[in-house]
């Protein structure tokens, strides 16, 4: 079992990442909104390609703070080990590589 400071760390790694994601969600629609200002033709497609990358960060920030974070915070580390691996690395891949390389040092950090 963990340490309460590897706890603590783990726990505020993952607030980190959640705090990252909703950056970087918030950097992609601000991104989708001027792209869509910008070019009406060809923008209206990258737009809405865009919109659906906004909704995937925003879905990746709820997971982080609410399903991770909150339940980390709660100190229910071991009812979430398992999810908290698999959202890191599928968030390395779809979503966000840094929010998903802070998650598996979380996790790592907490199994020590």
């Amino acid at each position: 079992m963990a340490s309460k400071d590897s706890m603590r760390t783990a726990t505020t790694l993952t607030h980190v990442a959640a705090l990252l994601q909703i950056i970087f969600t918030i950097i992609g629609f601000i991104g989708v909104l001027g792209l869509s200002i910008a070019a009406a033709g060809p923008g209206i497609f990258l737009g809405t390609v865009g919109f659906f990358g906004v909704l995937i960060g925003a879905f990746w920030s709820w997971v982080d703070y609410e399903v991770i974070y909150e339940r980390m915070k709660e100190g229910k580390f071991s009812k979430i080990s398992d999810k908290m691996l698999i959202v890191g690395i599928i968030q390395l891949f779809i979503g966000g590589t840094i929010p998903g390389v802070i998650i598996l040092v979380a996790w790592f950090v907490a199994r020590s």
